[in-house]
């Protein structure tokens, strides 16, 4: 029996210190149907980063910590260590 992808079932967390990155990034996600969180700096990341979270996108070049030690310090907690990350890095 084939299983039908529901996107509204899935929670993905846009990280990014640019809001008008982090607004169309989560604008086109929320179009598909997906459950968008934002943090716009490293340990707001952190807070929302629980075992609820589907994926990550995440900046690389975030204020004070950047977007790979983001990456190190989730793979060091038991909670968010399977969680997928996108690395995304942006000009606008």
């Amino acid at each position: 029996m084939a299983s039908t992808f529901d996107p509204s079932e899935l929670h993905i967390l846009v990280v990014d210190d640019e809001e008008d990155v982090a607004e169309v990034v989560s604008h086109f996600l929320r179009q598909e149907g997906f459950n968008v969180h934002v943090a716009h700096e490293g340990n707001e990341a952190l807070e929302k980063a629980t075992p609820d979270i589907d994926l990550i996108v995440l900046d690389i070049m975030l204020p004070g910590v950047d977007g790979y030690e983001i990456c190190r310090r989730l793979r060091s907690r038991v909670e968010t260590e399977t969680i997928p990350i996108i690395f995304l890095s942006a000009k606008i």
